[in-house]
């Protein structure tokens, strides 16, 4: 049984990444409103639900008993908009995987507090060293997706060769700000070479 349950999990997860798609696409057909492409994706998941409870029944009972809960356990609506807002927003602009793998980075650091601490209720379950050790794999795993082609890229400049050639390497290059400061040096250098000696 725990096995189907790590598969629907993992269906969920492809599922957010389908529907921040989805909202992104909807976005720029409405002119770029992320508001209104959020606010129908909550509408078209209201609908949804409100179907399923009926079909399942005990509804009314169990929205009646809402008004007794906690403030803050009512927050979770207000994250969820937030969230799916952010999504819309900043998928276009920082590229949908970077936007998800720095959504995961966050999951994983705030599960594994939430899990540990058993904060607002939550079951209270020890994060091991093991544990932990993965989490930390995994967000390094996440660090190398979202920045090796820039470490690459920057590790590639920084050789003798391309500072001695800087000065021909085009400005629209990653290596550009490295480009300047070869620059530079072989300048101040081409200067020194030529002063002359003091008598």
């Amino acid at each position: 049984m725990s096995a189907a349950y790590y598969l629907l999990a993992i269906g969920a997860g492809l599922g957010i990444t389908l529907q921040t798609t989805l909202n992104d696409q909807l976005a720029k057909g409405v002119g770029g409103d992320s508001v209104a492409a959020a606010l129908f994706s909550f509408i078209a998941g209201a609908v949804c639900l409100g179907l399923f409870s009926l079909m399942r029944g005990g509804i009314v009972t169990s929205l009646a008993a809402i008004p007794a809960q906690p403030w803050w356990s009512l927050l979770g609506g207000l994250l969820g908009a937030g969230a799916l807002l952010s999504y819309v927003a900043l998928a276009p602009k920082i590229s949908l995987s970077a936007l998800l793998e720095l959504a995961i980075a966050g999951k994983i650091t705030s599960s594994l507090a939430i899990d540990h601490f058993g904060p607002m209720g939550a079951v209270e379950r020890p994060v091991s060293f093991v544990k932990f050790g993965g989490a930390v794999v995994m967000l390094t795993g996440l660090a190398i997706a979202l920045f090796g082609d820039r470490w690459s890229a920057l590790s590639s400049c920084l050789t003798p060769k391309t500072i001695a050639n800087a000065s021909i390497v085009s400005e629209l290059s990653p290596c550009s700000a490295v480009s300047r400061i070869g620059s530079e040096i072989d300048f101040r250098n081409l200067a020194r070479s030529t002063e002359r000696p003091e008598r």
